[in-house]
């Protein structure tokens, strides 16, 4: 049976996210974390194996699944913490999470800044904030994006996982 790309996107997709809750509720439960939160991970992982069991192409694609989102979790790993997109990533996303916080705005951004390993990415990202009112604002955020590609370019990733093999 030949499967259709809608097919196989909506299986990946529920492997995926089953494997990822598998994980997640085994680190949970040997973290000891308190049992209302393992509870949620353990629902969150029932509610994933269910969809799962209904989709046969997901259950058959579950032992690459297993190697796909480890190896995809290491790669995710090593860009956000050792790349300039990493940080990029952290301080705009810690930004976003300060909006309508009542936190203000320079704390926010002074904090954010602290992300920044690279004392020219920390420049950047001064000016970037400083111009956020006027047209220059792209430009430093096209040079912050810029130092962000280099860093990924230059740094020692994990391989790229390999693609699933769909059975016939």
């Amino acid at each position: 049976m030949a499967y259709r790309k809608k097919e196989v996107t909506k299986a990946i997709d529920s492997v995926e996210a089953f494997v990822e809750a598998e994980v997640a509720f085994q680190i949970f439960k040997k973290s000891n974390m308190p049992e209302g939160m393992i509870m949620e991970a353990r629902e969150r992982l029932g509610e994933h194996h269910a969809r799962l069991i209904e989709n046969r192409l997901a259950e058959k694609l579950l032992p690459q699944a297993r190697v796909i989102v480890k190896q995809k979790a290491a790669r995710k790993t090593v860009l956000e913490e050792n790349t300039s997109f990493g940080e990029l990533y952290f301080a705009v996303g810690y930004l976003a999470s300060r909006e309508g916080t009542g936190i203000p705005k320079e704390e926010s951004q002074k904090a954010a800044l602290g992300s920044f390993k690279s004392e020219e990415t920390k420049k950047i990202w001064l000016d970037f904030l400083a111009t956020q009112k006027n047209d220059k604002a792209f430009h430093f955020l096209h040079l912050l994006l810029s130092e962000a590609k280099w860093s990924i370019v230059e740094t020692d990733l994990p391989p790229v996982p390999p693609r699933y093999k769909i059975p016939k």
